[in-house]
């Protein structure tokens, strides 16, 4: 299967598989360039071409909508300790260098969890400083260019860094290197990407774009048909006189057209007898589009778990979450966080082990919300509504003598029961005389 110039196929099925004497064969030959660390191994093949993941984000806005919220959804990472263990390793998180310009263990965690989302896993290196008494930064990896090296499968496995222009991945110490995925399947140790089912429903909604971009550049600019009718009587055996006309014509009305063009004023064009221009192909009909379209984003927004308010659909007059669904969302980033603990865990495991600290710590993550603002907004406004409805109730009920002042205030404050200092100072007993 073909899609986006990608051959997407089963992993296995449509090519030879090596045999292990032919692996051993291999790695004799081609000599290995992993001078960084002298070690390797042979190279797990991933499942399907993670361009094509790259692709799907880039091409589509709403993938990339869903997979940057599910990646501020999943938050920050908080430590519990004792209070000195705590605030060393706090100051650690917060001032780490990542990636060379970056600081703070956030700005890796947001670039971790947005990949093993898109490609379904996730690497990393803890690099230590040259005396190994301390974490010198944090590097994350392009999840493109990670392979997972099989030494003596399945008992022994490591992660491959290999850069473009490398003939075998650079094996990364285990001790060192950070690996995460998502809702791995079977032996399949790439995980699982949030964009594994959509590249068919992806095809049919670009298609269907680029098809309405084509109608927009024929009918939104369309394209003219001049006609010139000779007048009765007219002869032209040759056909000379004719071409004359109609280069007069053509000369005026293109000239017309590029003034338009250049200056965005309007100009005329003038030509003798019976000349018409109409729009050429303006009476094709177009295909829907609103409902189809919505059909196939549906399942976009399925497979990511978000309400369509959150990705900026506005599908309904009265979009809101509903309880179920936030509950189903946030046992959802839940299942992210329990993947990425192990990897928190082992950056922290080993700053403590460099710098010769030791002692116990929880991790804490920032709390999930997702309060729907406009659902509070409206049942604010009708606790307003009912307070102005019981407000003339009463105030109707004094006016026809069916019941005291003091007890529709009462009734409508009833806080100034308990405290007095909640009322006017002309409404308090014994005001008047005081300030008399």
């Amino acid at each position: 299967m073909r899609i986006f110039g990608y051959d997407i196929r089963r992993a296995g099925r449509d090519g030879p598989r090596r045999s292990p004497e032919a692996h051993k064969t291999a790695r004799a030959v081609l000599p290995s360039p992993l001078a960084r660390y002298g070690v390797g191994g042979s190279r797990r093949d991933r499942p399907v071409d993670l361009e094509l993941y790259r692709e799907l984000r880039v091409l589509l806005p709403l993938v990339d909508v869903a997979i940057h919220k599910l990646t501020r959804l999943v938050g920050y990472v908080r430590v519990e300790a004792p209070p000195d263990l705590a605030g060393e390793i706090e100051r650690f998180l917060r001032h780490v260098p990542v990636n060379g310009l970056e600081r703070g263990f956030d700005s890796f965690l947001v670039n971790h969890v947005g990949q093993m989302l898109q490609y379904g896993f996730s690497a990393g290196e803890i690099v230590p400083d040259g005396g190994r008494r301390g974490v010198k930064a944090l590097v994350n990896f392009d999840s493109r260019y990670v392979h997972i090296l099989d030494d003596d499968p399945p008992l022994k496995r490591g992660i491959g860094y290999q850069a473009p222009g490398m003939r075998e991945p650079t094996r990364i110490p285990d001790s060192l290197a950070l690996f995460s995925v998502n809702a791995p399947e079977g032996e399949s140790l790439y995980g699982t990407s949030l964009l594994r089912s959509l590249p068919f429903v992806a095809h049919i909604i670009l298609t269907m774009e680029r098809a309405l971009q084509q109608t927009w550049e024929r009918m939104g600019a369309p394209a003219y048909q001049v006609n010139w009718q000779p007048p009765e009587g007219f002869v032209d055996p040759d056909g000379t006189k004719t071409r004359q006309v109609m280069s007069e014509i053509e000369t005026g009305f293109t000239q017309a057209m590029q003034t338009r063009h250049d200056s965005g004023l309007v100009s005329d064009f003038f030509a003798a007898g019976d000349v018409r221009v109409s729009v050429l192909g303006a009476d094709g009909a177009q295909l829907e589009f609103r409902e189809t379209y919505r059909a196939l984003t549906e399942q976009i927004v399925a497979r990511t778990g978000l309400p369509p308010f959150m990705l900026g659909l506005s599908w309904a007059s009265r979009e809101t979450m509903s309880v179920q669904q936030a509950d189903m969302l946030i046992s959802e980033v839940k299942d992210f966080r329990r993947e990425l603990e192990p990897m928190v865990e082992k950056i922290v495991d080993l700053y403590l082990a460099l710098t010769g600290r030791a002692g116990l710590y929880r991790l804490r993550w920032s709390e999930v919300t997702l309060q729907d603002l406009r659902e509070m907004a409206e049942a604010a406004h009708r606790r307003a509504l009912a307070r102005k409805v019981e407000s003339d109730t009463l105030a109707a009920a004094v006016d026809r003598g069916w019941i005291t002042s003091e007890r529709a205030r009462d009734e409508l404050f009833p806080e100034a029961r308990t405290d007095p200092r909640n009322l006017m100072p002309s409404t308090v007993p014994g005001a008047d005389e005081e300030t008399g």
